[in-house]
């Protein structure tokens, strides 16, 4: 997929554990697209109560944390999100519309915004 200029949404069931696998995709035309190379690469994904808040809900990077981790899959230009089961429940505490942020670094440290949007919290048949 190529860089979104426009929000990407994203649901989650309380009580499961979420995945999701994003891809870059370069060229310059639709078929001529190839998969931007993100060896050495780092990643972050933030959840927010809103926009500007300074503290995220749930942070997430290629470094693994409780919360979860982002993996990035090298010349496949694969981005895979992952967060847990106990974090998905701590988010029904918050309202049901809340953002997200996916920001790439490259080994330079330049940060791109890959992906933004709305993450709605919609419970379905999981139950703790």
């Amino acid at each position: 997929m190529p860089i979104s200029r426009k929000p990407i949404p994203v649901t989650i069931d309380p009580f499961s554990d979420f995945a999701l696998t994003l891809r870059w995709l370069l060229g310059p035309t639709q078929q001529s697209l190839a998969p931007k190379d993100l060896t050495d690469w780092t990643a972050l994904w933030e959840i927010r109560q809103q926009p500007q808040d300074s503290s995220p809900i749930v942070s997430i990077s290629t470094t693994p944390n409780v919360q979860g981790q982002v993996t990035l899959g090298g010349a496949a230009g694969t981005i895979g999100l992952a967060v847990g089961r106990a974090t998905t429940a701590e988010l029904l505490a918050y309202p049901l519309s809340l953002g997200h942020t996916l920001i790439l670094i490259d080994p330079n440290g330049a940060r791109t915004t890959f992906a933004f949007g709305h993450v709605s919290v919609t419970p379905g048949n999981a139950h703790p």
